[in-house]
């Protein structure tokens, strides 16, 4: 009691807090306690969002290292008896007036919760709880304005911890293991969640059929698609699929902060008008930038061969010269560079963006403004089919490939990605040998006679290829399908399709 009179001023006495026997630094704590030091490790923090009424509408715990009195490790944390001890606090914070944000600190001993202090009042972790999808700030501008949803800003994503440095950074459990097992050891358990995958371009050629092939696989993702018309993609999408437009994102509806992946399809077709093209990267930008600012673990970007012009000699690898000579591959570069621009700087976000050559195949989406499609279409008709020139390069890939490619891109976040890869079928072909294989392939699959093909001698300069060795080696990834088996899934789908319209 005597060391207690010498102290000058008012003071708090609080019984010790140590953490509790199976807490991963109780033996650290306590040899340092033996050496007069009291560390600020095994700390929790308890944030509630309350509402207008005194209601709690959402509230994230988690397990933090403090160095100075800030945090500067922080874990998402789960304990079903912490929730019900402070479940009972509820009502007496309700009756004192508890409004909007109250912080909770304290730490889980062998007694059980021990609390430091409460306060009503955000913290200096609120912005990296809004990066692991606990947006708090947000949620009460929502309840104060009567906007609606506000648990929709609540929703905390278990699949990324927090550290401190210079800025605050959110960065997924997957990127290191060590990371991972502290985290089951601090929870006692491993945070199962599923992979949350943000999809733009989901009611397209490629976005179907990939969303198709992954609710197919049971693949580990819930998927989110961001989508310019909800309705039409309601009715299009499985049901699995959870559709938002760009208005839900506004709104905080669709919180990016939950989301773990983000691959961005949706772009202008090549056919499309330059306003639209300019549309799609303004898109593009604003995208990017948040999905950047919320520190999205992992974002692809589908891109083109397009970039590639016909500056260079194919087969073109990643480092070939870049020189689109269209609107559509210079839109693409463009996208390329908005994700290098907003992304680059963030070591800890993972992204690349694919360069696609071009998709072809019967499947959902297909739309007939490529050139095989037009062809095959021609061919089942028996009409001729007139080719100029004759000795172009081409190449395609079919849209099965294309989706297996990329569901294996999807399943490999643990693998350092390259900014960019190319993704095609490394199977160039001539136009006139093309032409004949559809030819002779329709006429033997679908029993109609065959188009007589008729060569106009004309020098077209046009040669596609691309080498991509690099996405099949680091993706462990090969292409199935042959030209010959794209040709025979189209005639099989455009069959479907005209019993399916001879039915309506």
């Amino acid at each position: 009691m005597h060391d207690f009179d010498t102290l000058a001023g008012d003071f708090i006495l609080q019984e010790l807090a140590i953490p509790h026997k199976k807490d991963p630094d109780r033996i650290h704590y306590e040899a340092q306690l033996k050496r007069n030091r009291n560390l600020q490790v095994a700390e929790l923090s308890i944030q509630i969002v309350a509402d207008q009424q005194g209601d709690v509408k959402g509230q994230m715990m988690s397990y933090n290292k403090l160095k100075n009195g800030v945090p500067v490790e922080i874990f998402p944390y789960e304990n079903e008896s912490i929730v019900l001890a402070i479940s009972k606090l509820y009502p007496v914070l309700k009756e004192l007036g508890m409004r909007g944000p109250v912080n909770i600190q304290g730490r889980l001993t062998d007694k059980g919760l021990q609390i430091f202090e409460i306060n009503a009042r955000f913290t200096g972790i609120t912005g990296l709880r809004a990066c692991m999808g606990f947006n708090e700030v947000e949620a009460c501008i929502k309840e104060w304005l009567n906007i609606g949803g506000i648990q929709d800003s609540l929703k905390v994503n278990t699949n990324r911890f927090g550290m401190r440095q210079v800025a605050d950074k959110a960065i997924h459990l997957g990127k290191n293991l060590e990371v991972q097992q502290r985290s089951a050891l601090i929870n006692g358990k491993t945070l199962t969640v599923k992979t949350t995958l943000l999809l733009t371009g989901a009611t397209g050629y490629l976005g179907r059929n990939l969303i198709d092939s992954l609710l197919e696989d049971k693949a580990p993702f819930v998927i989110f698609a961001l989508v310019r018309d909800k309705k039409k993609a309601v009715a299009l999408l499985p049901e699995a699929v959870t559709c938002f437009d760009w208005e839900d994102l506004e709104n905080g509806v669709l919180s990016l902060g939950s989301v773990d992946v983000l691959l961005h399809a949706g772009f202008a077709r090549p056919h499309r008008s330059q306003e639209e093209l300019a549309d799609s990267l303004a898109f593009t930008s604003e995208l990017f930038r948040r999905a950047t600012s919320h520190q999205v673990a992992h974002i692809v970007n589908i891109s083109s061969q397009s970039v590639y012009g016909q500056a260079d000699l194919p087969p073109w690898s990643e480092t070939a010269t870049i020189a689109p000579n269209t609107p559509y591959g210079m839109a693409k570069y463009a996208s390329e560079l908005l994700l290098e621009s907003n992304v680059g700087r963030h070591q800890h976000i993972q992204y690349t963006s694919i360069r696609l050559g071009g998709l072809v195949g019967g499947a959902k989406g297909l739309v007939e403004v490529d050139v095989v499609a037009r062809l095959v279409s021609k061919a089942l008709r028996s009409e001729g089919i007139e080719v100029k020139g004759g000795m172009q390069i081409v190449e395609r890939l079919d849209i099965r490939d294309a989706v297996t490619a990329i569901s294996a891109l999807l399943n490999k976040q643990n693998v350092r990605w390259e900014p960019v890869y190319n993704l095609g079928s490394s199977a160039p072909i001539r136009l006139l040998d093309l032409v004949e294989q559809i030819v002779d392939t329709v006429s033997h699959e679908a029993k109609v006679p065959r188009s007589i093909i008729a060569v106009k001698d004309e020098a077209v300069s046009m040669f596609y290829g691309m080498d991509c060795a690099s996405f099949y080696r680091d993706f462990e990834w090969r292409p199935k399908y042959s030209m010959v088996d794209c040709i025979k899934s189209m005639i099989a789908f455009k069959r479907e399709s005209d019993i399916l319209m001879a039915q309506k």
